[in-house]
């Protein structure tokens, strides 16, 4: 797998099995939805879990998804769950150490570069 996960979308999975990470966010791969709902796990056993009844913008509607990244990606960014952030953050990380950072999708790339990727959840920072 590529140190940047290159599958980014809210895309409906091809199974019926379906992970809590999956209610949040959605990649098409299968490798990733593994990754991405191992990852929340331990996010959430070290941080406390993700708040469920909060409606994050990974949620909306896909066009309206690609509306806010488009002209407000930091408030897109802001509004997903933290989990998700750290998720990203993390792969960001790893992609500029690995020279593989142009790979990255222009909206992340941007906030990454201006260091807006804050992690934010009842008051902690990460």
């Amino acid at each position: 797998m590529p140190s940047f996960p290159s599958d980014r979308g809210n895309h409906r999975p091809k199974t019926s099995h379906r992970t809590l990470a999956d209610f949040f966010y959605r990649f098409g791969r299968v490798k990733l939805r593994r990754e991405l709902e191992e990852f929340r796990s331990e996010f959430e056993a070290e941080f406390g879990e993700t708040d469920l009844a909060r409606r994050y913008t990974s949620q909306l509607p896909i066009e309206q998804q690609e509306w806010l990244t488009k002209h407000y990606p930091k408030r897109y960014w802001d509004g997903l769950p933290p989990f998700l952030q750290a998720f990203y953050k993390g792969k960001m990380r790893l992609a500029h150490r690995e020279g593989n950072i142009d790979d990255a999708p222009e909206d992340l790339l941007e906030l990454y570069l201006k260091g807006q990727m804050d992690i934010r959840d009842n008051g902690w920072n990460r």
